[in-house]
């Protein structure tokens, strides 16, 4: 379980039912956007069911999102020795959007509030 908390009270603001190994906090503490436990690598052998990453908001998932919303398949991917790459989250801007940098060269923006994709 992942779970935010209140550093002062201590108090349990909201949890995920689940382990997040890698995870980026939006800026109002609402929202989690959790990449899959390889970070920005899929395997080898990942469909375009593999998902990269899911969002959630007040512990709730809200938008999941697979490898094929983003890339016609894994061909389109960047081999590293063990893995396939896609891309990295750049940053999390002000309006609480996650930009993440494909390693086709695009970017791409998904909202921490509504779990919609916001640009491409």
């Amino acid at each position: 379980m992942t779970s935010l908390v209140e550093r002062s009270s201590g108090a349990v603001l909201w949890s995920v039912d689940r382990y997040l190994r890698f995870f980026s906090i939006s800026n109002d503490g609402h929202a989690i956007l959790a990449q899959s436990d390889y970070a920005n690598l899929a395997p080898l052998d990942a469909t375009k069911e593999h998902v990269l990453f899911v969002i959630y908001r007040d512990g709730k998932p809200i938008q999941t999102v697979p490898l094929g919303a983003l890339f016609e398949g894994a061909s389109k991917l960047q081999r590293t020795v063990s893995h396939l790459s896609w891309g990295h989250l750049e940053k999390i801007d002000a309006k609480d959007n996650a930009v993440f940098l494909l390693n086709d060269g695009r970017k791409i923006s998904y909202s921490l509030v509504s779990g919609l994709r916001v640009s491409q």
